[in-house]
């Protein structure tokens, strides 16, 4: 499954799922050396926290059952309390969006899609911002594999609701196979 097998125009939808046209969403990844240097130091401290056993998931649901938009929530925490601006929380689930459904394909094609979805974000292979962002996907695609293995529903699509006190969000899930 090829997520991205064409190159999105800048008024194309957004690949993400916002809803947003993409150059209004995830194009605008900038690249300057601060934000830069602050994925790559963000993207180390995960990776370390989650390695010494520091993350940890809430599997609260409604009745007991297990909400999707929820997991999804409880896998982005780390990146969450790094955001300051909802814009920046949608680009966090939504990146969390995209470590999921990778982790549900054939694990031989894992690696290709990362760089396929890398290119989308105009990231410049082998640079930091690509490598900070490869490295946050490849722990949140281990966060995924071992505390929700069974769970293997591809996300469909999603939207990130603005609320006076955050977000909501909204997730559309295949079927339980």
């Amino acid at each position: 499954m090829n997520l991205h097998s064409n190159k999105l125009g800048r008024n194309d939808p957004c690949f993400c799922g916002s809803g947003k046209k993409y150059k209004k969403c995830c194009l605008n990844v900038t690249n300057d050396d601060n934000a830069t240097q602050e994925m790559a130091a963000f993207s180390k401290k995960m990776k370390d926290q989650y390695a010494e056993g520091e993350i940890t998931l809430n599997e609260t649901g409604e009745n007991g059952m297990i909400k999707i938009s929820e997991v999804i929530i409880s896998l982005a925490d780390e990146l969450l309390e790094s955001t300051q601006t909802f814009e920046e929380q949608e680009k966090a689930l939504m990146l969390v969006i995209v470590a999921w459904n990778l982790s549900l394909l054939d694990q031989s094609n894992i690696k290709q899609e990362i760089d396929n979805f890398l290119k989308t974000m105009s990231l410049k292979k082998g640079s930091q911002a690509w490598k900070s962002v490869e490295d946050i996907l490849k722990v949140l695609l281990q966060k995924k594999q071992d505390c929700y293995p069974s769970l293997k529903r591809f996300i469909l699509n999603f939207e990130v609701v603005r609320q006076k006190d955050g977000f909501h969000l909204n997730v559309a899930s295949s079927l339980v196979p």
